[in-house]
């Protein structure tokens, strides 16, 4: 018996923003509904847009496209840059956020990875879950400490220089996965397994799980 995909309800708006971004379509022409199966998504967004197959590779597309920014605009030699050289060699942490804007503006798109340290989610995750059960006994204390702490959360990510990956390899991925459209070299073109791995990976990212765990006729249930 074929396992559903069930995306939560607390999951669906990232896993729809997800694909909006990396296929640059809109809600509607995604055509979701909950009971479709994965293969009928990738139906749907190939048709929508309407582009000939291609076995171009959009990651290796990026690769070149962001090193040669790197190269021109900002000096770093080619053989510097390479899958796994890593990103706080490339883009030290002072420099990070001005380097990714101007990536971003030659690129146009939007590189916007930065999140707090683990130890400091784990620390507010604690801090709020208290502030939740100490409502209970101290109202006024209990709300105090909680917006306190949303609220310096909400400015240590605004200040946070840190990203979850590691190398540039790792970088180059995301930035394809979530600009799959918009990076192509050809723009009429698209490369079908590419469409495929995209939806995968944002499955993946909601449920942990492998390649391999989902085919064609699983069905995604939106709950």
């Amino acid at each position: 018996m074929t396992e559903d995909i069930i995306i939560q309800s607390d999951e669906s708006d990232e896993f729809i923003e997800r694909l909006i971004k990396s296929f640059d379509l809109s809600f509607e022409d995604l055509g979701l509904r909950s009971g479709m199966t994965f293969q009928e998504l990738i139906d749907n967004i190939t048709q929508k847009l309407g582009r000939h197959s291609s076995t171009d590779c959009s990651t290796q597309i990026v690769f070149y496209r962001l090193r040669q920014i790197l190269t021109k605009e900002h000096g770093f030699s080619k053989e510097k840059i390479t899958r796994n050289a890593l990103l706080d060699d490339l883009f030290p942490k002072s420099s990070r956020k001005k380097l990714f804007k101007l990536i971003g503006n030659e690129l146009n798109i939007d590189i916007n990875y930065y999140q707090s340290p683990g130890w400091f989610q784990f620390t507010c995750a604690g801090i709020i879950l208290s502030s939740f059960i100490l409502l209970f006994f101290q109202p006024l204390l209990g709300g105090l400490t909680l917006l306190s702490t949303l609220f310096i959360a909400f400015i240590f990510h605004k200040l946070s220089r840190t990203i979850p990956m590691k190398t540039y390899g790792e970088l180059v991925d995301r930035v394809t996965r979530d600009n799959l459209i918009k990076l192509r070299g050809d723009r009429n073109s698209l490369n079908p397994s590419e469409i495929r791995m995209t939806i995968i990976k944002a499955i993946d990212d909601l449920h942990a799980l492998e390649k391999l765990d989902i085919n064609s006729s699983n069905r995604i249930i939106f709950e």
